[in-house]
């Protein structure tokens, strides 16, 4: 039985494949742990993950001894490795503690199961610029309100859409009570977060959950600094 380490095994049908059958796969592995690294500088790390890396790349040869291998991106940085190998190696390829996870790119004799993508909807937040607009009023300040909007849409695009769709009823004027016309008239959508949260259930979790996130710069001081300790 194959292992759940290989990540798009429902693509291909290998059931019936002679146990010679050449399998293209590109394997990634395992990242060696924070701790081990940690003492060493970081042109050290480097050295040493590259040094992991070629060995997990060695050990793989030699328990399954494929057709042909090269490391994965490249020789210089390797972080997983290509190879080819029968289809009865497989299940040895998923046994190797080393191997964190296998992509199968080609089967000789097995045709791939393209199928159909299930939209699926998830949250989305949409960042806007709303202008609050007073009757008559020409100069002076203007109050205006960066507005955040959760909202589950299928993509991007969706979500800006299902947003400007409802701006109109966010902008009904109302009087205020010196007996002016408001309205808060959304301006521009300016920025739309993907949340990767699917269900409400989630909203729950104990940690909370992210729904916008911005990087920007700003200068370094001695405060700001970090010295890879855990404090």
């Amino acid at each position: 039985m194959l292992s759940n380490k290989i990540s798009n095994l429902k693509e291909w049908k290998l059931g019936g494949l002679p146990e010679d059958a050449l399998i293209e796969v590109s394997i990634h592995f395992n990242y060696p742990p924070t701790e081990e690294l940690q003492p060493l500088l970081p042109a050290q790390r480097v050295k040493r993950i590259n040094e992991i890396m070629r060995q997990n790349i060695q050990v793989v040869v030699g328990q399954i001894q494929p057709v042909a291998h090269s490391p994965s991106p490249d020789n210089r940085r390797p972080r997983g490795m290509r190879c080819s190998l029968p289809a009865a190696k497989l299940p040895v390829l998923c046994s190797i503690e080393q191997v964190k996870s296998v992509t199968i790119g080609n089967a000789a004799g097995s045709k791939r199961i393209v199928r159909r993508k299930k939209e699926v909807h998830q949250f989305f937040c949409v960042r806007m610029t709303v202008a609050i607009q007073i009757e008559g009023k020409q100069d002076g300040l203007q109050g205006c309100e960066e507005r955040f909007v959760l909202i589950k849409a299928s993509s991007r695009e969706d979500a800006y859409g299902r947003v400007e769709a409802a701006s109109s009823t966010y902008s009904e004027p109302y009087l205020n009570s010196d007996g002016y016309l408001v309205r808060w008239k959304v301006e521009s959508l300016d920025d739309c977060y993907e949340t990767g949260i699917t269900k409400l259930s989630e909203f729950t979790a104990l940690g909370g959950v992210e729904v916008f996130s911005g990087i920007k710069n700003r200068r370094m001081t001695l405060e700001r600094t970090w010295d890879g300790k855990a404090e």
